[in-house]
């Protein structure tokens, strides 16, 4: 019976780092992507009954209360969708630390899996491009679900002297992503890694490379000052964040307003400041915006702004106050809010795509105050 047991826990660790990695495999309904990791989470019997084996589970924090009640308020102001994905997303970095716990870590398998898959698409861009486009994202994902398939981007295009893949990733710009903070996931660990893993992370660094992919030397270099950042207050943290990216943005506003990389996932640290009280407060649609940056960015069919500056035009002041008192509670320290706020870059905090949930789990794991985790009742 135990290994029968076994048997189908391992399953459920495959199925969900499956659909973790490959996310193009997930239906799109109503407007919204039904991730299929977190179906597997919510119905995996052996994760619920890990959470209720361990051993102080019966003596519930207040914080936690807190982090609930401030999911709460965020979709009483009107929020609900931000509410549900920071709280999909919590889910998800929970039942990560139960793979971990439990040696069913599988992320590497199926990393791997999806490199090598874009190894496959780099060589047909050369080659016959056709095929290159059959075997990327739109293609998978709408041969599966069909009308039903997740937004996706097969964007094989160059963008440094030689074309870049999104392996089982929507879209370049993510398989990016997510092999970045794989690689940083590596490097935090200290483990030692078969030589092939380091190469294939390599390769996969290489063959998805793009703008994203220069994140990863912040993150080093925010990590290499942590000693330091570290005693710096969250609130002055990040309003030094905002502060300091606005004024990058202003001194390049005409380039960043003619490139559509940049356009979307930084024209709203520009809007940010076009916006009137009650706006800035608690949030707009990014169609009711109507200042230049957003009307560029509908120019260019894209949706709305990424990145922080664009989360905080849409959920408002308050709701981000909110987020960050959850973080607070959480014990991350400051140097693990900005490497979320960087790997984000080109998207928003509460995105549930699987780089997102990834990062989350390292600043919870490896970035809290005084080393205490968040998750003291799992030790």
């Amino acid at each position: 019976m135990n290994l029968l047991n076994n048997k189908i826990e391992h399953l459920y660790s495959n199925l969900f780092f499956l659909f973790f990695t490959a996310q193009i495999l997930s239906p799109y309904i109503s407007g919204k992507t039904i991730y299929l990791e977190v179906i597997i989470a919510i119905f995996n019997p052996y994760f619920w009954k890990w959470i209720y084996d361990k051993n102080n589970i019966h003596k519930i924090d207040k914080n936690y209360i807190l982090v609930i009640l401030g999911l709460i308020l965020i979709a009483i102001l009107g929020h609900i969708s931000t509410a549900v994905k920071i709280l999909v997303i919590f889910l998800c970095v929970i039942h990560l630390f139960y793979l971990y716990d439990k040696n069913l870590w599988k992320l590497n398998r199926y990393l791997i899996i999806s490199i090598l898959l874009g190894i496959m698409q780099f060589i047909f861009t050369f080659i016959d491009p056709i095929m290159a486009a059959l075997i990327g994202p739109t293609s998978i994902s709408t041969f599966i679900w069909g009308d039903s398939a997740t937004p996706t981007y097969t964007n094989f295009f160059t963008v440094f002297y030689f074309p870049r893949v999104s392996g089982l990733s929507r879209e370049a710009g993510f398989f990016a992503s997510y092999i970045i903070v794989a690689i940083f996931l590596s490097y935090i660990e200290r483990k030692k890694y078969p030589k092939k893993i380091y190469l294939m992370y390599f390769l996969g660094y290489i063959i998805s490379f793009s703008k994203m992919s220069l994140a990863i030397l912040g993150v080093f270099f925010i990590n290499s000052l942590k000693k330091f950042i570290n005693y710096i207050p969250i609130g002055f943290g990040v309003i030094l964040f905002i502060g300091s990216v606005s004024i990058i943005v202003g001194l390049n506003k005409d380039f960043i307003l003619n490139d559509p990389t940049f356009l979307h996932r930084f024209s709203g640290y520009i809007s940010l400041y076009n916006l009137d009280m009650q706006d800035v407060l608690f949030g707009i649609d990014f169609e009711k915006v109507g200042d230049y940056s957003s009307k560029s960015i509908m120019a260019e069919n894209l949706q709305g702004f990424a990145g922080f500056a664009g989360w905080i035009i849409e959920n408002g002041i308050i709701v981000i106050c909110i987020f960050f008192i959850i973080l607070y509670l959480l014990n991350i320290n400051m140097t693990g809010i900005y490497i979320l706020l960087l790997f984000t870059i080109n998207v928003s905090p509460d995105s549930n795509q699987n780089f997102v949930v990834l990062t989350y789990f390292i600043i919870l794991k490896y970035y809290c105050k005084n080393n205490i985790s968040w998750y003291k009742f799992l030790e």
